[in-house]
């Protein structure tokens, strides 16, 4: 996926509604919003668009809104949400058109430092208030999920829907269960050990926490709250203030003091645990304090998704001019998906979009660059009913009735995939002949 942001000027300054001039630039996975509150040179906020190929820096947000941008998350592929602590407010940015509103300021936000957006929820931690606090989306008010913390500076959401927080003043890390009442709904999951300085907080795909700090980077255990130091300080890793795992089993950290030069990024292997400063094409950042890696989220939850074989008669030569039945059965998390509204429920509780799994069809014995099908038609009351590319549910799977029209060439080999969203899931037995 890929999204075009376009450059602008600067207007409607005084009605809480900013446009700042940028460059153009692609968003794709792997890509990386920073923060960079610049309190070492006094210049402007902003927020750094980072392109993960080529390190090619791109201000995409300077000046006013922002004041003391902290916390950075992605409310949508083409919209961020930002805690700063100096504006005392949540901003929202619209990646495709570069343009920035305040949503919600004041009142409980004393201090806002971390964020996160879980579906449609966006959560925030306030340091100096002490509270997990909820954002409405669409009026920007208020709502008080737990309190009493001492120094709260991350924020993350498990799987669950629990939430985890980093608490500086408790060093600790703190699970929330947002179903109970504030007062009754938190839980130490671990505290004290290798915890220093304790900053920003992740959750990956697999549950594993990673906590930023003065010590280094830490995974705390979900479930025994164990803490494994997976690389300290030094060699040029400073202070993270936060460790957001990438698509490809690395983190990637914010160093507001990272040598040589102001802030770095880095990028730490989990599996060899090396540390690698980020190429970045010139010395841009300043103070980056947090980070949003675009597609983190998709990507996730591709990874809890399973299928099973195709069905038969997948597999054996069709002639053209027939219909083949492609059949599959779909787990999510180990649980079989029985119906489109147990998809679009698991989907949305993930934070993504409510989507129907998609055929797609592709000619691998010639250049062809796939197959434009024609209408999946399933006898209704009136007439037949155009299900478009989408499989449905009948007889215990999913099922999507292929056409082999006009479309398709005699003596060729075909496959099969299924997508839900930006999920490619490749079922075994996915290929099948024409005759």
């Amino acid at each position: 996926m890929k999204m075009k942001v376009v450059g602008s000027v600067l207007v409607f300054a005084a009605n809480i509604f900013f446009r700042m001039s940028v460059s153009s630039v692609e968003l794709t996975p792997g890509d990386i919003l920073v923060t960079d509150d610049r309190d070492r040179t006094g210049g402007a906020a902003r927020v750094v668009h980072v392109n993960a190929q080529t390190g090619v820096q791109t201000v995409l947000l300077e000046g006013s809104p922002l004041a003391a941008p902290y916390g950075i998350a992605l409310e949508s592929p083409s919209r961020a949400v930002i805690a700063d602590y100096g504006a005392h407010a949540i901003i929202r940015l619209d990646l495709s058109s570069s343009s920035a509103s305040v949503l919600s300021s004041g009142g409980n936000l004393v201090q806002p430092v971390g964020i996160a957006v879980s579906g449609s929820v966006i959560l925030v931690v306030d340091m100096s208030a002490g509270l997990v606090l909820r954002i409405d989306p669409v009026s920007g008010s208020q709502t008080i999920v737990s309190s009493g913390f001492s120094q709260l500076r991350g924020i993350a959401v498990e799987t669950s829907g629990k939430i985890v927080v980093s608490d500086a003043g408790r060093n600790a890390v703190v699970r929330v269960d947002p179903s109970l009442a504030d007062g009754a709904n938190q839980s130490v999951l671990s505290s004290g050990g290798l915890f220093q300085g304790l900053k920003g907080i992740a959750v990956d795909c697999d549950g594993s926490i990673y906590v930023a700090g003065g010590s280094g980077i830490i995974r705390v255990d979900p479930l025994t709250g164990n803490q494994t130091k997976i690389i300290s300080t030094g060699n040029g890793l400073v202070f993270p203030y936060t460790a957001e795992p990438n698509l490809n089993g690395k983190l990637i950290l914010a160093d507001p003091a990272g040598a040589p030069t102001y802030g770095s990024l880095f990028s730490l292997d989990l599996a060899t645990t090396t540390l690698t400063r980020l190429a970045l094409d010139r010395p841009l950042l300043e103070s980056p304090l947090d980070i949003a890696i675009v597609g983190v989220s998709s990507h996730c939850v591709c990874q809890r998704f399973t299928v099973s074989d195709f069905a038969e008669p997948m597999g054996k030569a069709k002639k053209v001019g027939s219909t083949l039945p492609v059949k599959f059965r779909l787990f999510y998390q180990g649980t079989e998906t029985t119906s489109q509204q147990q998809l679009d429920s698991a989907l949305l509780a993930a934070g993504a979009a409510a989507r129907c799994p998609e055929i797609r069809i592709y000619d691998i014995s010639s250049s062809a660059a796939g197959i434009r099908l024609q209408e999946d038609l399933v006898p209704g009351n009136v007439g037949d009913v155009d299900q478009g590319s989408c499989f449905r549910v009948a007889d215990s799977g999913w099922l999507y009735n292929l056409r082999l029209d006009q479309s398709f060439r005699s003596g060729a080999t075909y496959r099969v995939e299924v997508t839900i969203g930006a999920c490619v899931l490749t079922p075994a037995n996915n290929l099948f002949q024409t005759k």
